[in-house]
């Protein structure tokens, strides 16, 4: 349905089992609030430690299809980031936490094969680790990811100003300050918003606290930003997606959402 028309007719699926049918008029909805963000209140949250929290969500589409959505709510008052990998032949999310010492990571932006070499995948946009810039600035994708000693910062088709420590770019910017940008609403998009492919996802609350999100199965581009909103997200930075999609957290549940690729980077939370 997400591939055929504007208004699909969306499911929430209660831990019950009871279905909550939502607005048909929500999906063509391109500014979200916090008090707007009407499932919020439905995402069910455990406590894996402190600040540090695991959404479940299950959606259905009207024809039946759907996902469920994992979450994981982060604290920059008691995490901090780091960027994950290096140019090579990649990983596993799961792998790269491990080495680094980190509680949790999600998959990075998109990458290529140098010389279709698949042993030296090189990301795309910039990505700045400690410091160090390790691929540049790319005017074609419209969101990054900063970090330093401050609060995580989203820029949207603006480079970041100044240096950091961290920097992640990738694309398309689902939501930013609470608005689906124009691109990702728009039929005639050369984003393809309605293709479908498992989703996944880096933002923030209305609280300033940092979102990881992944899909189970296929969604497109427009179906999560709108979902991103609803749930509460003030901004929403796609990764990459399909294969390379790939969660996992080592706390005190271990909850894993595999991909099927090796990636060369992503992004890790540590204990400060």
């Amino acid at each position: 349905m997400g591939q055929t028309g504007p208004t699909p007719g969306y499911f929430v699926k209660s831990p019950s089992g009871k279905r909550i049918g939502l607005s048909d008029s929500l999906f063509l909805r391109s500014v979200w609030t916090r008090s707007g963000a009407v499932l919020n209140g439905v995402v069910e949250w455990k406590n894996l430690e402190p600040e540090l929290s695991l959404g479940t969500l299950v959606i259905e589409r009207a024809d039946s299809t759907g996902t469920a959505l994992t979450l994981l709510r982060i604290d920059p008052a008691h995490f901090s980031f780091k960027i994950l990998g290096e140019p090579g032949p990649g990983r596993t999310i799961r792998d790269w936490i491990v080495s680094d010492g980190c509680v949790a990571g999600i998959n990075g932006g998109y990458f290529f094969l140098k010389n279709d070499d698949p042993q030296r995948k090189c990301p795309l946009g910039l990505l700045v680790k400690d410091g160090a810039v390790i691929s540049g600035y790319r005017k074609n994708y419209s969101g990054c990811f900063t970090f330093d000693a401050g609060h995580p910062e989203f820029t949207y088709k603006t480079k970041p100003a100044k240096s950091v420590s961290g920097a992640l770019q990738s694309f398309p910017m689902l939501i930013y300050d609470g608005r689906i940008p124009g691109e990702v609403m728009s039929e005639n998009s050369a984003l393809h918003i309605h293709r479908l492919s498992r989703r996944s996802a880096l933002g923030e609350d209305w609280e300033g606290r940092i979102l990881f999100l992944i899909t189970g199965s296929e969604v497109s581009f427009r179906e999560l930003g709108f979902l991103a909103g609803a749930m509460g997200f003030r901004h929403c930075l796609s990764l990459d997606g399909g294969g390379s999609s790939q969660l996992c957290v080592l706390s005190k549940d271990t909850v894993e959402v595999r991909g099927m690729d090796k990636i060369p980077v992503g992004i890790g939370i540590a204990r400060k």
